[in-house]
């Protein structure tokens, strides 16, 4: 073989090398991008379940803890409560009427501790006083009905007493994060219709 063959084979053979590693690094470059992009796409996927989930599970109280919130009020103030709130603040808050006096509670969200109380200036309205006395279901029994009928967390649930007394229970489906509204008769403990306004 002459000289300048040999420096041409050599050329040759030294350029397919530098190509062959150019074509390694370029495919280890983009099989590194696509571990990374999977990675972070799978990150973003479990930040947005997680988020999901404890927007759902700030949702409203179990029935067991609005049970027992009831109970304490009520054994606090010695009346009956008429109002009860699931509020931003993790807390139950209730209303209970004690004769015509109008008492304001405050629970942890379990239930098992007062975090405020205090007696309304204010008198119970007239019509809130009598719809409590007809009424022949509690609140208690009231939301127990109402998630008897649909499963789910306690927003809030108040007496009203446009035409016969009616509990209205607002309730949080279970895995949802908007609300539905049930009805139960304060008369005799049954799944009605909205009450119509007078």
């Amino acid at each position: 073989m002459t000289k300048l063959s040999t420096l041409l084979a050599a050329s040759a053979a030294a350029g397919a090398l530098a190509l062959a590693g150019c074509g390694n690094s370029d495919d280890a470059q983009q099989t590194d991008d696509t571990q990374q992009q999977s990675t972070a796409q799978a990150e973003n996927s479990k930040s947005a379940d997680e988020n999901a989930d404890e927007s759902q599970n700030e949702k409203g109280g179990s029935l067991e803890a609005a049970h027992a919130a009831i109970d304490l009020a009520e054994k606090e103030i010695g009346g009956k409560a008429i109002e009860i709130d699931f509020d931003d603040e993790k807390t139950w808050e209730l209303t209970v009427l004690k004769g015509s006096e109008k008492h304001e509670v405050e629970i942890n969200a379990e239930g098992t501790e007062i975090v405020k109380k205090e007696k309304d200036d204010d008198q119970a309205e007239r019509e809130d006083v009598d719809a409590l006395k007809k009424a022949k279901t509690s609140l208690k029994d009231a939301l127990k009905k109402a998630i008897d009928e649909q499963a789910g967390t306690i927003d809030e649930a108040d007496l009203d007493t446009d035409g016969e007394p009616t509990w209205s229970v607002e309730i949080y489906p279970e895995g949802k994060t908007d609300s539905v509204d049930v009805y139960v008769s304060a008369i005799n403990g049954s799944i009605v219709d909205e009450p119509a306004d007078d």
